[in-house]
């Protein structure tokens, strides 16, 4: 299945631009977008972002001077079907769909979207596996009835719900063979999938089998059950750990929250240097556990979304955001959401500490279209001026870690580490 844009009119037409897979599209007159409109004076720099997912598309306003039009109506957000023209400044843009419109109808445009979620709760533990397991089962769409049941799974009994995340839900199970607990996290396709983009997926998780690091929660099984995939992945019995940074008073919390973050970095730079790309990092997936006295912290879903996106899987979610959170993306992760470079992992982290150091992510608008500006345009407000606990150098580690421009981050997982550690608390 396909979408396709034909630039109708303005300093660009003639252009068309087509799209088989998950992608999202950026207008403006900015240097980084897909569209660039620098001589029409009528667009913003980041005037509409569009989030495909043939044969869904959806397309989201951001915050333009002049705004965007749908079939002649100003919106804020809008549900896109065949022939739909889009129109801003001299510029109109007709959508068509060469295979045909959705299965199911699409929602009616908005003029006024949801506020995005800045991080769903924190699961209380997670994983990654071997071998998948064969199974006739088709996964379920989305709004499927089955999917707030819990599937049986062949080998394992289950204990009780951990918590819901943002690709799906996490329970906790006893693997009947052996009496052992493991994380059974489902997920549901929010598309239609064929038998190879379900083996695709299976295969591409498969791969993260191979990564064994102290710090990084591990995948045990895997495979599909009444069309949902399923992930036996390790238990991580976990405490809050906002509420033991919130315990620490001042530089206390300071120092714990480098060491929460240089624990998940050797993690990061493991993978990293083996080719994987977590693309998905935020407070809900570090998992801290205490052995003893000592923290026991692991980074769960390690691969997950992009697995999940590259097999064509990722669906139109309903506030319009790409996969992952938008409060700890990078931004040419929100401009390109097949972007997958370790460069997100840096902005994610440094996004990540921010959060647990000034108690709200680096940017904090209401709205999403407001969020997705300030991520593309704008710095974060210093850490230091949040909080005069902060060191002057440590605002400026986690500013570096935060550029716009990935060329300004740190180069590694490794050195963003190195960076930190003189900032970590030396226990507990």
């Amino acid at each position: 299945m396909k979408v396709v844009l034909d630039v109708l009119t303005g300093p660009h037409q003639g252009t068309r631009f087509e799209f088989d897979r998950h992608a999202t599209f950026l207008v403006g007159r900015a240097a980084g977008a897909h569209l660039r409109l620098a001589d029409d004076r009528y667009f913003s720099r980041h005037h509409f972002l569009m989030e495909m997912n043939p044969p869904r598309c959806y397309l989201r306003d951001l915050g333009s001077t002049n705004g965007t039009l749908v079939n002649d109506r100003r919106v804020r957000e809008a549900y896109l079907g065949d022939g739909d023209l889009i129109e801003g400044g001299m510029t109109r843009i007709r959508l068509t769909l060469p295979d045909g419109p959705p299965p199911a109808a699409a929602p009616p445009p908005a003029t006024d979207g949801p506020p995005p979620t800045t991080d769903g709760p924190a699961p209380a533990a997670s994983a990654t596996g071997p071998a998948p397991t064969a199974s006739k089962s088709r996964p379920a769409p989305a709004g499927d009835a089955r999917a707030d049941a819990v599937p049986p799974v062949h080998g394992y009994e289950v204990v009780r719900k951990l918590g819901q995340g943002g690709m799906g839900a996490v329970y906790l199970a006893r693997q009947q063979a052996t009496g052992r607990h493991y994380a059974l996290k489902f997920i549901v396709p929010e598309s239609a999938s064929s038998d190879r983009a379900m083996a695709l997926f299976l295969r591409e998780v498969s791969v993260l089998s191979r990564l064994d690091h102290p710090r990084i929660v591990r995948f045990h099984e895997m495979g599909i059950a009444q069309g949902q995939f399923y992930f036996a992945m390790e238990y991580v019995p976990t405490v809050d750990h906002r509420s033991i940074l919130g315990a620490s008073p001042g530089r206390d919390r300071i120092r714990a929250a480098c060491l929460l973050m240089c624990h998940v970095l050797a993690g990061v730079g493991h993978a990293h240097e083996r080719g994987f790309v977590h693309r998905d990092i935020k407070p809900s997936n570090i998992l801290v556990g205490l052995e003893g006295a000592k923290w026991s912290v692991k980074l769960a879903d390690f691969g997950l979304a992009k697995s999940f996106e590259n097999a064509g899987f990722s669906g139109m979610t309903r506030d319009g955001a790409a996969v992952g959170t938008l409060s700890y993306m990078a931004p040419e992760q929100v401009i390109d959401a097949r972007r997958a470079t370790p460069s997100v992992d840096v902005y994610s982290i440094g996004a990540t500490l921010y959060s647990l150091i000034a108690d709200r992510p680096p940017h904090d608008p209401r709205l999403a279209d407001e969020l997705i500006l300030a991520i593309l345009e704008r710095e974060p407000e210093p850490l230091d001026r949040l909080n005069p606990a902060v060191p002057r150098e440590l605002a400026r580690i986690v500013a570096q870690a935060l550029a716009i421009d990935p060329a300004d981050r740190f180069a590694t997982a490794a050195d963003l580490r190195a960076a930190l550690r003189p900032f970590a608390k030396p226990g507990p």
